[in-house]
């Protein structure tokens, strides 16, 4: 429920920005699940994710580029409870199949993220679990596909994003999310 609200929030605050850009220029925001979470060979729930882009066509409706803001979160709490999140920006080239407004696209992109697990740890000599959170910068590798469909004058969304993290050992090394949003 949080992500809808917040999809919604999002596309309520930019819609008067979408109403002055430039045709070439889009705006969108989106939020869904994590799919998959990878880290040292442990498999993660699905947990929260939300992104906002700035998309530019330079000349063709075919490619366009992309700046990706996301942010990723989720917990385990098998044994002792374990927050995983990521923040971070990508660039992004995207080759669209569309014929008016509705069709497939794939992307690739570099970007940065913090990375921040929040965990808890015993040893042989204190079995209490203390905190011991990780932190880290890391490049990623972001691999894509999605779908849109125009209504109106709103072009929605669907995209799953593969992200590896390059400097993400010990935290996580790759995510899937599953996002659903709306372009301007």
């Amino acid at each position: 429920m949080r992500t809808v609200l917040s999809v919604v929030v999002a596309g309520f605050f930019a819609a008067p920005l979408a109403a002055q850009q430039a045709p070439n220029t889009a705006i969108s925001f989106g939020g869904g699940i994590e799919l998959l979470s990878v880290r040292d060979n442990q498999t993660w729930t699905p947990g929260l994710s939300l992104q906002a882009s700035y998309w530019f066509r330079p000349v063709t409706d075919h490619l366009r580029f992309r700046v990706t803001t996301s942010y990723l979160r989720h917990t385990n709490n098998i044994s002792w409870p374990t927050t995983f999140e990521a923040f971070g920006a990508s660039a992004e080239v995207v080759a669209t199949a569309n014929r008016g407004g509705t069709g497939l696209y794939g992307l690739a992109g570099i970007g940065v993220y913090r990375l921040r697990l929040d965990r808890f740890v015993n040893t042989m000599s204190d079995p209490t679990p203390r905190p011991s959170p990780l932190r880290a910068t890391s490049p990623a590798v972001v691999l894509g596909v999605g779908f849109t469909k125009r209504i109106g004058t709103l072009t929605w969304f669907s995209e799953a994003r593969f992200t590896s993290f390059g400097n993400g050992a010990g935290i996580a090394t790759h995510q899937l999310p599953l996002t659903f949003g709306v372009r301007f």
